[in-house]
This record gives C-alpha cells, sequence and structure tokens, in this order.
C-alpha cells in the first residue's frame, strides 16, 4: 500500500512520460543501469514522478533495492515513494540507480473452475 501521503499520491500523477524516456534533454533508454557517481547524478536531476529503482548499502553492509516514484533530491540524500512507504536515502549509500517502466496493470484475478458433468 502506498502511505497515505499527498507528495506520493503527487508523484505517480505527474509522471506524464512516455515509455520511451524522458521529454527534452533527459531520453534515457529504460534498463540502463548506471553505478556510482553517475547514479548519484542521474538521481540529482530526475524530474518528480520518474520511476526509479536505486540499490543502496544499509549500515549492516547490505544492499537492499528502492522501487518507487522519485520525489526529490537535496545536495545529499533523494526521496523514493515505495510500497513500504517514504524512503530517503543518502547519496554516499547508493551503489546503482536507473528509470524503470510504470508497473504492470493489476491481473486479473482467476475465477474457480466450473464443473463439466
Amino acid at each position: 500500500m502506498w502511505c497515505h501521503n499527498s507528495e506520493v499520491a503527487n508523484a505517480a500523477a505527474v509522471s506524464g512520460h512516455d515509455m520511451g524516456g524522458w521529454e527534452g534533454d533527459h531520453i534515457l533508454e529504460f534498463g540502463r543501469t548506471m553505478l556510482g557517481d553517475e547514479a548519484v547524478a542521474f538521481l540529482r536531476t530526475a524530474p518528480e514522478g520518474t520511476r526509479v529503482v536505486v540499490r543502496h548499502q544499509l549500515p549492516d553492509g547490505q544492499a537492499t533495492d528502492a522501487l518507487g516514484w522519485f520525489l526529490r533530491a537535496d545536495d545529499t540524500h533523494c526521496a523514493v515513494a515505495t510500497k513500504r512507504g517514504l524512503e530517503t536515502i543518502a547519496f554516499t549509500a547508493v551503489i546503482a540507480a536507473k528509470e524503470v517502466p510504470p508497473p504492470p496493470p493489476p491481473r486479473e484475478r482467476r475465477r474457480p473452475a466450473t464443473l463439466i458433468e
């Protein structure tokens, strides 16, 4: 579930780009992973509402991914709205990042099979 936060709802609503990439000078192919400084540069300039995945290092040394809608960045951190809620990620912990396509539509529920006599 999305957390009940107007910024999270706005991030999903403002993603006004198509599957081909960003408009203007920010054209990227989905799936192009950026590492280290290139990933941080991408996150510093990503438009609000871009769907991203950010791999970052936890304090215990393990890595985890934040998948969701990019909200904003300052000099040291970025914010991503994920299904678990708002995640604030320090740029010093970023391992990799990339833009990802919108989530697929929900699947229809399977209906129970009917018996044929």
